[in-house]
């Protein structure tokens, strides 16, 4: 998951259709995809419990209701479903495999985590008028956020 990430971005960058505002690998489920191998290697009980419920709240929306403008047999679709899938499942594999269990504490690590994500997007969108984790728009595609209003 993480090398298609990095050659999705090589690729954009290689032909130059690099848009900063929308292909930096920044928004949620790449950042989670670039934080697996470090997972892998570590084992970290921290990262897990960071991960873990990224993917089962963010990750799983996006399965539910993906942000996707080119269908299927785009390139784009094929790495959508890889990533966000595979999320879902190597944190299941993960639980079973590794047998770490998230517990309360877990829920305010992840919290206090996403925190400072979203304050580094905030900082980031402000800087390159770029919508990485929809912080100054909705996705243009129909999705639970529009029951939140404007």
């Amino acid at each position: 998951m993480s090398a298609s990430v990095i050659i999705w971005t090589s690729i954009k960058i290689y032909l130059h259709s690099f848009d900063i505002k929308e292909d930096f690998p920044f928004h949620l489920c790449n950042i989670l995809a670039l934080l697996l191998p470090i997972f892998s290697i570590t084992k970290n009980k921290a990262i897990y419990e960071i991960i873990f419920f990224w993917v089962l709240a963010g990750t799983s929306h996006s399965v539910i209701t993906p942000d996707l403008v080119n269908g299927y047999p785009n390139f784009v679709f094929f790495k959508y479903w890889y990533v966000h899938a595979g999320l879902i499942i190597f944190i299941f594999y993960s639980t079973i495999v590794y047998g770490f269990k998230p517990n309360l504490k877990s829920v305010f690590k992840s919290f206090s985590a996403l925190q400072v994500y979203i304050l580094m997007m905030f900082l980031i969108n402000y800087f390159t008028k770029a919508n990485y984790f929809y912080t100054n728009r909705k996705p243009l595609v129909a999705n639970a956020l529009d029951y939140l209003g404007e």
